[in-house]
């Protein structure tokens, strides 16, 4: 329990796992400020990572990510099966719970890539449930592009977008996507078939109940082939 406090990290963040790399266990009330943005860049596959949690298989409730400057998330395998999951939150919510926990960027530009790998501005892939409110809001331009991306949800094999990269679970209670700058949402995949959507770009048996996506910009999606 963080007792409701904040720890700020002055300075890029240079790991690839995330504050907590992975939890099965109870994380609550911890409020993480980046000061000077957040850049998050991996090559290794077969490696989750998220600003705040790599992977989670406990219960995460009342926590927030605020970032002030530019967000880079990155990850550039080589081959399809040396996949990697991305998110500005949480990397993989693998049967765990999200609630009532957000994402804020005031200003700089966000970048969310990767090669063979599925990547989400809130979260990469999400088995469990996120719910009670759980948001993004990005103040800044978006860039999201490569393989497995959805605004809301998307997955395999090619697909992109902005709160949760691929979803098999539950994304309920109003959660929500707030964009103010310009999206720019694409697939660069040349080999494989491609997902675009602004709410559900790739979906397997998710389940949505009261979610929105705001856009107070442009948006732009393009598929590799356009």
């Amino acid at each position: 329990n963080g007792a409701g406090n904040t720890i700020t990290i002055d300075g890029i963040y240079p790991t690839y796992k995330g504050l907590f790399a992975s939890s099965s266990g109870t994380i609550q009330n911890v409020k993480l400020v980046y000061s000077s943005g957040l850049s998050i860049s991996n090559t290794v596959s077969h490696v989750f990572v998220g600003g705040f949690i790599g992977a989670n298989t406990g219960t995460i409730t009342d926590c927030s990510v605020e970032i002030s400057g530019n967000i880079f998330i990155n990850s550039d395998t080589t081959f399809a099966y040396e996949w990697s999951i991305n998110g500005g939150f949480c990397g993989y919510n693998n049967g765990g719970i999200i609630s009532n926990c957000s994402l804020t960027a005031d200003n700089g530009s966000y970048t969310i890539s990767g090669n063979h790998s599925s990547n989400g501005g809130f979260c990469g892939v999400n088995n469990g449930i996120i719910g009670l409110g759980c948001m993004i809001t990005i103040s800044g331009n978006i860039i999201i592009g490569r393989y497995y991306m959805g605004v809301i949800a998307a997955g395999t094999p090619t697909g992109n977008g902005g709160f949760c990269g691929r979803n098999g679970g539950s994304i309920n209670s109003g959660c929500s996507a707030t964009f103010n700058g310009s999206v720019f949402v694409h697939v660069t995949s040349d080999i494989y078939r491609g997902y675009i959507g602004s709410f559900v770009a790739y979906d397997y048996s998710g389940t949505y109940t009261n979610c929105s996506v705001s856009y107070n910009s442009t948006v732009t999606f393009k598929n590799k082939a356009d």
